[in-house]
């Protein structure tokens, strides 16, 4: 019973808010900076590397939009930028609905 006391009272001494800040300069100092730093795309690169069988596949966390990157590579290499995209969560939505 005291150890649980003891677990809980230590658990919600901590905030949440402090801890990401605090472990982000733990694996600064241990580590480097290039660890906590995100990845600077290059969708130029991205386009290159891919092809008809290989597409392009965006995972985004919340927040993110590459739209205006994409819209300007697309004008770049001269592609229609009005050709509809792939939403894979609205295709997803829209198979679920039909099997119910």
């Amino acid at each position: 019973m005291i150890f649980a006391f003891k677990f809980k009272l230590r658990r919600y001494s901590v905030r949440v808010d402090r801890v990401t800040v605090a472990i982000t300069k733990y694996i600064i100092a241990r580590m480097g900076e290039k660890y906590v730093q995100p990845p600077i795309l290059d969708y130029s690169n991205i386009f290159t590397m891919s092809n008809a069988t290989t597409p392009v596949v965006f995972v985004l966390s919340p927040g993110a939009d590459p739209a205006f990157d994409v819209f300007r590579l697309g004008r770049a290499v001269q592609l229609d930028p009005m050709k509809p995209a792939l939403n894979l969560e609205s295709a997803w939505n829209k198979a679920l609905e039909a099997r119910i």
